[in-house]
C-alpha cells in the first residue's frame, strides 16, 4: 500500500466528514430560526422604547386623579364652608331665640310677681276698708220694721231715743240715726255698751202685739258672707218653707 496515497485518503475522508457536520450544522442552525418568534417593527420599536415610559404614565395618571381629588376635595370644603356658615346663622338665631325665651320667662315671672303684689295690695287694700268698715260699724245697730214717715235725721234720732226708752226699758245715746227705707233705719250709738244693752234687750219685742220689729248689728259685706256660710252650715236648709221659718229665726233673735 503507498502511504502517501493512503494519507490522501485519509484526508479526503476527514474533508467529508468535516463538509457533512457544516451541513448538517447549517440546516440545524436554519430550523433553529425558523422557531424563533417573529416580532414586527412596531412591537420591535416598543421593545426599544424608554422602559420607565409606563411608570410615568402611571404617574400622569395618577396626577390626573389626584388633581381630581383635589378640585372633589376644594368642593368639599367649599361645601363644608357653606354648611359652617349656616350651622354659625342657625347657632346665632337660636342663641337669640334663646335669648328671646329668657327674657320672655324673665318679663312673665315678673308679671307675675307684679301681679301678686297687686293682689297683696288689693287684699291689704280689702283687709284696710273691711276694718274701717267694721270699725265704723262697731257701734251702729240696724232697726226694722218701724215705719219711718220723715227722712229727717234728727226728727228719726228723736223717734228712737224714745222707743228704746218705751219698748226696751233702755235709755241710750244715739250720736245719729238715719232712713234706709219705709221700714229701715240705721242708729250710730256714741257708746259701744250702749249697743250691748240693746241687743240683750231686744227680746222684749217678740211678745210686740200689732207689728214685728228686729234689732241686729250692721254688718259689713264680709261678715254678712261669713254669718251665711255658718248659717247654712250649722242648719242645712232643705225646702223654702224651712228657708223662710230659719230667715225669720235669724232675723228675730239676731246675731
Amino acid at each position: 500500500m503507498n502511504p502517501t496515497f493512503k494519507d490522501s485518503t485519509d484526508n479526503d475522508d476527514c474533508t467529508s466528514d468535516d463538509g457533512k457536520r457544516k451541513r448538517d450544522d447549517k440546516e440545524e442552525n436554519v430550523f433553529i430560526k425558523s422557531k424563533k418568534t417573529y416580532r414586527s417593527p412596531e412591537k420591535k420599536a416598543m421593545e426599544r422604547s424608554d422602559p420607565n415610559e409606563e411608570l410615568r404614565e402611571m404617574l400622569r395618571t395618577l396626577l390626573i386623579d389626584n388633581k381630581n381629588k383635589a378640585n372633589e376635595i376644594v368642593e368639599l370644603k367649599e361645601m363644608m364652608g357653606s354648611m359652617i356658615v349656616e350651622m354659625k346663622d342657625i347657632r346665632k338665631k337660636n342663641n337669640e331665640y334663646k335669648n328671646q325665651m329668657n327674657r320672655l320667662v324673665k318679663e312673665n315671672e315678673e308679671l307675675k310677681n307684679s301681679i301678686k303684689e297687686m293682689k297683696q295690695r288689693m287684699d291689704n287694700v280689702e283687709s284696710a276698708l273691711e276694718m274701717f268698715q267694721r270699725d265704723k260699724k262697731r257701734n251702729n245697730l240696724i232697726v226694722k220694721g218701724l215705719k219711718i214717715d220723715t227722712n229727717e235725721n234728727e226728727i228719726i234720732k228723736e223717734a228712737m231715743e224714745n222707743f228704746m226708752k218705751k219698748e226696751l226699758e233702755t235709755e241710750v245715746e244715739i250720736n245719729k240715726a238715719y232712713k234706709i227705707n219705709e221700714k229701715t233705719c240705721i242708729m250710730e250709738l256714741k257708746h259701744f255698751e250702749d249697743k250691748i244693752k240693746m241687743l240683750r234687750a231686744k227680746g222684749k219685742l217678740i211678745n210686740r202685739i200689732g207689728e214685728t220689729i228686729y234689732i241686729d248689728c250692721d254688718l259689713t259685706r264680709k261678715e254678712q258672707e261669713t254669718q251665711k256660710r255658718r248659717t247654712i252650715g250649722k242648719h242645712p236648709i232643705k225646702n223654702t218653707e224651712q228657708k223662710n221659718k230659719a230667715k225669720e229665726i235669724k232675723v228675730r233673735i239676731g246675731t
